[in-house]
């Protein structure tokens, strides 16, 4: 892509704006299963048993409400996969 095509996609991106318009109040739901943390290393969201496989977000036990919860854990172990990515690719 050339590059003003780029900068309108970077814009739109970093600009992004999201507005919650409803809510389904009462339906709420929850997530459940997934691999099981002890199969993880925390700190690079890595699988101790396959080197170079990370998991994240509901792929992982880690029960949540919907609500953010879920969006948070998924957000949250995206970043520690990231950085043991880096750590790897680096090294």
């Amino acid at each position: 892509i050339d590059g003003k095509t780029r900068d309108f996609i970077l814009d739109r991106i970093h600009n992004l704006v999201l507005t919650a318009v409803d809510t389904n109040k009462g339906e709420e739901t929850v997530t459940a299963g997934g691999i099981d943390l002890k199969e993880i290393n925390p700190k690079s969201m890595e699988l101790k048993q396959y080197q170079n496989l990370f998991c994240i977000g509901e792929a992982l036990d880690i029960d949540g409400f919907c609500g953010g919860y879920n969006l948070q854990n998924a957000w949250s172990t995206a970043y520690v996969a990231a950085c043991g990515i880096k750590e790897t690719v680096i090294h």
